[in-house]
């Protein structure tokens, strides 16, 4: 005679199945938020290590301050892809057009062989997700679902952090500044990832970090 499972036991298979669902969904979604949190940290640190070992002053050009190596996060586009949160670190040299041409680019220092950003294209510029030299874990919306960025009291239309050669953090397009101090960070910058709109996430979908003025000391809330 065949054994077989009856109504009642499927129906309690299924909801013991939905209830541990319930319980490791939100815990998921944690884990990702503190992953890209742990990595744009670091990220951040680098471009920072960048700056004061790269120090950009050059009497001989009046905006030479323009070329301190930044941050800079995007909703940019992939012509195979579509569009995507992502990040790029890069030294905004030459003609100072506020976007990153591949040679601008810092290099991973873990592989040679690809930039440190996850994807960024504008006007024919850039480095796609799709391309090989593309750092993928840096777009943080295909490896980590962020779907929101959100600046607080750092510029928040331009979501930009540079550096200058004492680690001193400035918010905003190094591009359209007008002095070597202009956008200097006077108050704590705040930059907070969402797995939906920022605007109406719940607590257990979004993560905040801070820079903080002067040291540019940066951290975790």
């Amino acid at each position: 005679m065949k054994k077989a499972f009856s109504m009642i036991e499927l129906i309690a298979v299924i909801v013991i199945v939905g209830i541990m669902t319930a319980v490791l969904l939100p815990r998921f979604s944690e884990d990702k938020l503190r992953e890209v949190a742990d990595q744009v940290l670091s990220h951040i640190r680098y471009t920072q290590h960048l700056a004061m070992i790269d120090d950009k002053y050059d009497p001989q050009k009046s905006d030479w301050y323009k070329e301190r190596w930044q941050i800079f996060f995007s909703n940019s586009s992939d012509t195979a892809l579509g569009n995507a949160w992502a990040y790029t670190i890069f030294s905004d040299a030459f003609t100072h057009t506020g976007k990153p041409d591949p040679s601008e680019i810092a290099v991973n220092p873990e592989d040679k062989t690809k930039r440190l950003t996850g994807g960024y294209t504008s006007g024919g510029t850039g480095i796609e997700y799709s391309d090989a030299r593309a750092t993928k874990a840096m777009n943080i919306e295909r490896k980590f679902g962020i779907k929101d960025v959100v600046f607080s009291n750092c510029g928040s239309a331009a979501k930009r952090i540079s550096f200058d050669d004492i680690g001193r953090p400035y918010y905003g397009d190094s591009s359209t500044a007008t002095g070597p101090y202009d956008r200097l960070m006077s108050t704590q910058c705040r930059i907070q990832f969402c797995m939906t709109d920022c605007a109406t996430a719940g607590e257990d979908e979004k993560i905040t970090i801070a820079i903080e003025p002067e040291t540019g000391y940066v951290h975790m809330l």
